[in-house]
């Protein structure tokens, strides 16, 4: 199954581990669905990421780690 995330499913699944997000992530970690995305989502993840309200909220590393995961 390919599936395409919204940006917030994404920052949530950061954010909260215990949320349906989080365990939507974990699924496509542990290989239950092929995960599509572009470049143009990329942009707006890291756009959206950088937000103060995200990014006071989210460790960098962790954040930047995403991005390169969808790379």
């Amino acid at each position: 199954m390919r599936v395409v995330l919204d940006t917030n499913i994404l920052i949530s699944s950061l954010m909260v581990q215990a949320g349906n997000s989080a365990t939507v992530y974990r699924a496509w970690r542990e290989g239950h669905f092929t995960l599509l995305t572009c470049a143009e989502h990329l942009d707006e993840l890291r756009a959206t990421l950088r937000k103060p309200a995200v990014a006071e909220r989210i460790k960098p590393y962790r954040a930047g780690g995403l991005v390169n995961e969808l790379k």
